[in-house]
């Protein structure tokens, strides 16, 4: 999982704000996927990896009785997810899984974050891939020991450099 963590980082870093979006927006499907394996799972999975480990990260208290406002829930950020992911779009008004929002703004270099205005959140982008992989790296030192979650996550993806040969 650490070299997935690492790219969002290393993309944050060096200003490729597709890749660490891109990215980060897949994270919370590969930790859900460990902790529940299976077929038709994935929108459950992400709104409950989402709820619990990255929500928190989302959520800050709002005027002067410091009501707790959420400013992204798990169906919203699964709705960017698929919007994103599947045809590059930061509108989630035709997503079935948005809740409360209906477009993002994307923003990078103005270390504004977290505004909305309506139904519509601006965030940066470097700043919502760090907090996803915070959040990641939160999950892994506490889940990394459980059975399933290890076996799941030894089965992840390994990227070889062929300049030093390959084995099969």
């Amino acid at each position: 999982m650490q070299p997935f963590i690492d790219a969002v980082r290393k993309a944050v870093a060096e200003g490729h704000w597709h890749a660490a979006l891109a990215l980060a927006l897949t994270l919370p499907d590969i930790c859900g996927a460990a902790e529940d394996p299976g077929p038709g799972k994935s929108e459950a999975r992400y709104r409950r990896w989402w709820s619990e480990w990255a929500q928190p990260a989302f959520t800050q208290n709002i005027g002067p009785n410091r009501v707790p406002h959420i400013f992204l829930g798990g169906g919203d950020a699964y709705a960017l997810r698929c919007a994103y992911l599947h045809s590059g779009s930061d509108v989630i008004d035709g997503q079935k899984a948005s809740e409360r929002l209906k477009k993002f703004i994307l923003t990078y270099g103005a270390n504004v974050h977290l505004n909305q205005v309506n139904d519509a959140l601006q965030m940066d982008v470097g700043q919502f891939a760090l907090t996803i992989a915070d959040a990641v790296e939160r999950w892994l030192r506490i889940r990394e020991t459980d059975a399933q979650i290890s076996g799941s996550l030894k089965g992840l993806v390994e990227l070889k450099d062929a300049r030093n040969g390959i084995s099969f």
